[in-house]
């Protein structure tokens, strides 16, 4: 029996550089023994042939992943690693009302595809609010967004997070990501740091 407090994730835009370290970080977690995390589903409208090459592809930053992927069905992939085989469903698919997010029972989608952020032409509108529509709990950008519900960044400010008010969650910029960790480090030690 499937333990209730498990949530079911979709990585969007899984075979992108991001989506692709998202995928491996995801993986290892539940190789780890992670129980409350499950990975339900991948979306990337580029076609799931093209989601395995990238997935099988070697990384400009972190080499080849040390993983092997397969395409068992039109619309399954098996990742196989050291510890275990995960079956996970891949849709290629540009328009969301094409992915069965309930019948999946997905819960929290990890965006990186970059389509789903702030909207250009509407101010204080956020493309990641469409998740929610298809009952997605929620949704973590792999990129910086004004119009999240918040921005956190893990060993910064993560335990601000609320779950009955954050259901749009940005992880910031990669450059954010990179500085804010050292110099909450230096602020936590006494250094007093000062813009200029």
């Amino acid at each position: 029996m499937r333990n209730s407090m498990v949530k079911n994730v979709l990585v969007n835009g899984a075979s992108g550089r991001i989506g692709r370290a998202v995928t491996f970080n995801l993986i290892q977690l539940i190789d780890q023994g992670n129980s409350e995390l499950e990975f339900a589903a991948m979306n990337d409208p580029i076609g799931i042939d093209n989601i395995v090459d990238n997935l099988m592809a070697h990384d400009n930053t972190h080499g080849k992943y040390d993983w092997r992927v397969e395409r068992t069905t039109s619309e399954m992939i098996e990742i196989k690693t050291n510890k275990g085989h995960f079956f996970i469903k891949a849709y290629a698919e540009k328009s969301l009302d094409r992915i069965p997010f309930k019948e999946d029972g997905i819960q929290i989608v990890e965006e990186c595809s970059g389509f789903f952020g702030d909207d250009k032409k509407e101010k204080g509108k956020i493309g990641a609010r469409d998740f929610l529509k298809y009952g997605v709990e929620t949704v973590i950008l792999s990129y910086p967004a004004k119009y999240a519900d918040k921005s956190l960044v893990m060993g910064v400010n993560n335990n601000e997070y609320d779950a009955g008010k954050h259901r749009i969650i940005s992880n910031a910029s990669c450059t954010t990501k990179a500085i804010a960790t050292p110099l909450k480090l230096m602020i936590d030690c006494g250094f007093d740091i000062t813009a200029y």
